[in-house]
């Protein structure tokens, strides 16, 4: 631990290391006010004023508190070009702050231990790294976050004439397929972002589509109204209802029926 007092008959202070027992000396001060400070590596410095008189010695007690914090600074950096990203946010335990425009940041007062210091953005990944902070000492992290390239297409499938929810609907978007629950919900997750073609089919329902805009790390609502097929193919035999043979060149009368379905 050093000790010293600058005194005013020269420009260099008096100096001085503590004993193994902690106790120090200074001889030949000039006598009057005078300030004593003591400073030590991982220590916050301390000082006190005392009154030196002529041939006297005066006690002083220095008290130095342990630092127990350090610093973490950095850079957050685009995974895929390597280049600074701006407005990041970065967390090491309570302490937080935003990356700048060259993306740096600094935490300051961060507890000294193995400590996580994670960042986060918009459209991007988290990425975190895990440091060990040493009191009154400086450690450099670099976060490289991931950009995001996809996003999600949800929605629900109706049917067009009375407009209640469809179960079983097939909803497929490229290579990603999903199909419709109880209340006709639908969800698809991991679609690459841009203009993709939703489309969703059921039997004896017309197939649908929609066209929408996939944006990254967002989700997209869809609906859609599926029609029921209007016509359809009747096929069967005919039987002599007596000898169960079938019977030819018999003239068949289809009458158009009016029906409701509850599909």
């Amino acid at each position: 631990l050093m000790v010293r007092r600058p005194p005013r008959s020269t420009l260099f202070p008096y100096t001085t290391l503590f004993r193994s027992q902690g106790r120090f000396k200074l001889a030949d001060i000039n006598a009057g006010d005078v300030t004593i400070e003591g400073n030590k590596e991982i220590f916050k410095p301390t000082k006190q004023t005392v009154k030196v008189l002529p041939a006297k010695s005066v006690d002083v007690t220095l008290k130095l508190a342990p630092i127990t914090v350090g610093t973490v600074t950095g850079i957050a950096l685009n995974a895929a070009d390597q280049k600074p990203l701006a407005g990041v946010k970065v967390r090491a335990g309570t302490k937080s702050a935003t990356t700048d425009a060259q993306g740096r940041f600094k935490l300051a007062d961060v507890d000294a231990g193995d400590m996580t210091v994670s960042g986060s953005k918009e459209v991007f990944k988290p990425a975190s790294q895990g440091v060990k902070v040493l009191a009154a000492k400086n450690v450099d992290v670099t976060l490289k976050l991931a950009p995001i390239t996809m996003g999600t297409v949800m929605g629900v499938a109706l049917n067009a004439v009375d407009q209640k929810p469809l179960a079983g609907v097939k909803i497929s978007v490229g290579t990603k397929n999903a199909t419709t629950d109880e209340q006709g919900r639908f969800k698809l997750a991991d679609v690459d972002a841009g203009d993709v073609s939703v489309e969703g089919s059921k039997e004896i329902f017309k197939p649908a589509k929609q066209a929408v805009k996939v944006l990254p790390a967002k989700s997209v609502d869809v609906t859609f109204k599926l029609v029921l097929f209007s016509v359809c193919f009747v096929m069967g035999f005919v039987f002599n209802a007596v000898f169960l043979l079938l019977l030819f060149v018999v003239k068949i009368i289809f009458c158009t029926l009016i029906a409701l379905f509850d599909v």
